[in-house]
C-alpha cells in the first residue's frame, strides 16, 4: 500500500530591523465571518502555551542550545487538525490542548493570528503573517476544506504537479517561503525532499520585527566570562545597560522581563542561581509555575548584563509529538485525514521538522523559524542591583497582550558555533 505524503510547512520570522515591509495583501482576505470571543481566544492561547511547555519538557533533554517556535508549530498543526477526523483529530486536539469545540478552536486560532498581527510603525514592533496551500493534482482536495482554510487562515490553494514535476513544485514553494521571509529562508525544502509521493503542503509565514524599548549602547558591550558549568567558561560579548525592569526572585533564581519597543512583546529571562542548576529550573517550568513567576514581576532599577548570542537549531519532532499523544496522525494504517481530501490512498504525516535561527544583540532580536510537517556602560551607582546572565538560562519571546509564547528556548553556550542540528 502506497502512503500519500501530506506535507505541512509553517515559517516564522522575527527581526530587529527598523524598517517595515508592507503587510501581505492576502491577509485581509482571511477576515473570519464568525465572531470570536475573548474567552475563546484566551482558551486557545492557554492551550498553545501548555503545548509549548509540554514539548519543552521533552526537548530540554537534548544537549546544547535550544530554540523553537510553539506559535508557528501550533498554527501548522491546527491547520492539519482542520482536515482530520475521528481519533486522529482527537489526539491532535489533546496534544495542542485545543478547546472541545473544534470549530470554535479553529476560528479562535485564526483570530489569534490576526490579533497578533499589525504594523506598529514608529513603535518599532511589527508582526505580519501569510498562508498558502499547495495540493497535488490527484489529491482531490475537498472544496469545504479549502474554503475553511481560506476563511480562517487566508490560505488559497495552488494546484501543483508533485508526481510529474516535483522539482518545479519544490522551487515554487521555496520561492514563496523566501519571499515571505525576506530571503532569510530561501531553501527550506532541500532537493529530493519534495517528491512524487508528496500530496499537500500547507505553508504559514509569520513575521515579527522588534527593537528593544531601551537599546543597549554598543560602546558599553564588553567581553566577559560565561560559565558553561562549574570549572568551564568561555569569553563572549556582554551587552550592558542600567534601567528599570520588571524582575522577580523565585525559588530557582531570577526572572526578568526585557520589553521591546511598544511594550506589547517582551524577552523573558529565567536565570538559575548557579550554572549547574539549569536542569532543575527546566523541570520546574510548567504553565502554572510560569504564570506564578510572571505574577511576581515588579519594576526595579538594575544594571543588566546580557550576552549577545545567536542560535541556529533544527529539530525533528515526529517522535516527540507521537509520545505527547498523537501517534495516529503518523500511521498510514490509522490516520484519518478524510476531512481534507477525497484521495483513495491513505494520507498520514511522516515528518515534523522545525528550523529556528535567533539572534539577540544591542538593537533587538532577529529570529527565523520554519516548521515542516510532511506526509513526505561602567556599573554606575553601586546601590543598584546587578543582574548578570553569565551562565545558562531559559528565555521566552512573549506577547504581553495575550500571553502567547512566540519563541521558547535555552542558551547553554553563547559562543559562536556551527549549526546545531537535531
Amino acid at each position: 500500500m502506497n502512503l500519500a505524503h501530506l506535507g505541512l510547512l509553517a515559517t516564522l520570522l522575527a527581526t530587529s530591523a527598523t524598517g517595515q515591509d508592507p503587510a501581505d495583501q492576502d491577509q485581509a482576505a482571511g477576515a473570519d465571518r464568525h465572531r470570536v470571543s475573548g474567552v475563546e481566544i484566551a482558551a486557545v492561547v492557554e492551550g498553545q502555551n501548555q503545548f509549548a511547555l509540554d514539548l519543552y519538557a521533552r526537548l530540554h533533554e537534548r544537549p546544547g542550545n535550544l530554540c523553537f517556535s510553539p506559535l508557528s508549530l501550533a498554527a501548522a498543526l491546527t491547520m492539519a487538525h482542520a482536515g482530520a477526523h475521528g481519533e486522529t483529530a482527537e489526539q491532535i486536539a489533546r496534544v495542542l490542548h485545543l478547546p472541545a469545540d473544534g470549530g470554535s478552536a479553529g476560528r479562535a486560532s485564526g483570530a489569534l493570528l490576526r490579533g497578533l498581527s499589525g504594523d506598529a510603525g514608529p513603535r518599532g514592533v511589527q508582526l505580519t503573517w501569510a498562508n498558502s496551500l499547495w495540493a497535488a493534482k490527484q489529491l482531490g482536495l475537498l472544496p469545504e476544506f479549502a474554503s475553511l482554510l481560506q476563511e480562517r487562515y487566508a490560505s488559497a490553494p495552488s494546484v501543483v504537479d508533485f508526481q510529474g514535476d516535483p522539482e518545479s513544485a519544490r522551487r515554487a514553494i521555496n520561492g514563496w517561503i523566501g519571499a515571505h521571509t525576506d530571503g532569510k529562508v530561501p531553501e527550506f525544502f532541500q532537493p529530493g525532499v519534495i517528491d512524487g509521493h508528496t500530496q499537500l503542503v500547507l505553508a504559514n509565514a509569520l513575521t515579527f520585527r522588534g527593537r528593544w524599548a531601551a537599546a543597549f549602547q554598543k560602546e558599553r558591550t564588553q567581553p566577559g566570562a560565561f560559565r558553561l558549568s562549574p570549572g568551564r567558561q568561555v569569553q563572549v560579548p556582554f551587552m550592558q545597560q542600567t534601567g528599570k525592569f520588571r524582575r522577580a526572585a523565585t525559588d530557582f533564581g531570577e526572572i526578568l522581563e526585557l520589553p521591546y519597543s511598544g511594550h506589547d512583546v517582551a524577552f523573558l529571562l529565567l536565570l538559575p542561581r548557579q550554572a549547574d542548576r539549569l536542569a532543575e529550573l527546566e523541570k520546574r517550568l510548567t504553565a502554572s509555575s510560569l504564570a506564578e513567576w510572571t505574577r511576581r514581576l515588579k519594576p526595579e532599577s538594575l544594571v543588566l548584563s546580557l550576552p549577545r548570542f545567536a542560535i541556529d537549531r533544527e529539530l525533528h519532532l515526529e517522535d516527540d509529538l507521537s509520545e505527547l499523544g498523537m501517534p495516529r496522525a503518523f500511521r498510514p494504517d490509522a490516520a484519518d485525514f478524510s476531512g481534507l481530501c477525497s484521495a483513495g490512498q491513505p494520507v498520514a504525516l511522516s515528518e515534523v521538522a522545525q528550523r529556528v535561527r535567533i539572534q539577540v544583540d544591542e538593537t533587538g532580536t532577529e529570529a527565523q523559524a520554519a516548521t515542516a510537517v510532511r506526509s513526505a556602560r561602567g556599573l554606575g551607582d553601586s546601590t543598584v542591583r546587578e543582574l548578570k546572565a553569565d551562565h545558562p538560562f531559559v528565555f521566552l519571546l512573549r506577547d504581553l497582550r495575550t500571553g502567547s509564547i512566540l519563541f521558547l528556548g535555552r542558551l547553554s553556550d553563547p559562543a559562536p558555533r556551527a549549526r546545531d542540528d537535531r
